[in-house]
């Protein structure tokens, strides 16, 4: 049974360095942009988004609602979307294009996917199970 448990921490420890590896090259490549954009309400937004840019994120833009100010009556909105550094000023412009203000650029330390396709490589390679 020790030899089973330590084959188990090895495959753990070597599971969490490759993903972490694999996520960290992946959000290298890519900023996370937040902007405040002002719309009747987050399908007005998105509806921006989507005929007007070629912004669609990873999974899609995240769309907020700010609170405003008690004398602000107009909604706003911040949208956030990870993009590529190749398409950065891209990116930038057309948010500003349908109203984006105050856009604010993150850099991405990790890329988590839902699963990860090196350590799924290794282990049929390997020959091992998933589990």
């Amino acid at each position: 049974d020790s030899a089973k448990s330590d084959n188990n921490n090895l495959r753990a420890v070597t599971k969490e360095l490759l993903e972490r590896i694999e996520a960290h090259v992946a959000g290298k490549q890519c900023y996370n942009l937040i902007a405040n954009i002002r719309g009747s309400s987050p399908g007005d937004v998105a509806r921006r988004l989507g005929s007007g840019t070629s912004l669609a994120g990873l999974d899609g833009p995240t769309i907020s609602t700010v609170i405003p100010p008690r004398e602000s009556t107009t909604g706003m909105y911040a949208v956030g979307v990870i993009v590529s550094q190749d398409n950065l000023y891209t990116a930038v412009s057309e948010l500003r294009r349908i109203g984006g203000s105050g856009v604010c650029v993150l850099p991405v330390t990790y890329v988590f996917e839902r699963t990860s396709p090196r350590w799924e490589a290794l282990l049929k390679d390997l020959k091992l199970s998933l589990q």
